[in-house]
């Protein structure tokens, strides 16, 4: 549901942070949607299916370069989400739900 919505408010964001006339705020937010779409997305392709399948996609065991690389880029994207949150959404329900 998150990746949904990042990707219907994308499209107004981004055009809006490179508007000079509209608040520097949409710069800030569009990039927090953008990490929070390629969260999202790698959380959809590939953590979700693995965690169904009890099993690692792409690889057989936890130690190959793609797990690894996965796991490091998953890492990088979720210490991003801790440490700068959505501006558009504190303090709000919302913001639990994404």
């Amino acid at each position: 549901m998150s990746l949904l919505l990042n990707l219907l408010v994308a499209a107004p964001v981004f055009r809006f942070a490179f508007d000079r006339s509209k608040s520097s705020i949409y710069v800030l937010s569009a990039f927090n949607i953008f990490i929070d779409i390629l969260h999202n997305s790698l959380t959809v392709s590939y953590l979700a299916p693995s965690m169904i399948t009890n099993s690692y996609l792409y690889a057989d065991f936890r130690d190959t370069s793609i797990s690894i690389i996965i796991g490091t880029i998953f890492r990088i994207l979720m210490e991003h989400r801790k440490h700068h949150p959505n501006p558009n959404c504190n303090k709000s329900f919302f913001s639990y739900l994404l």
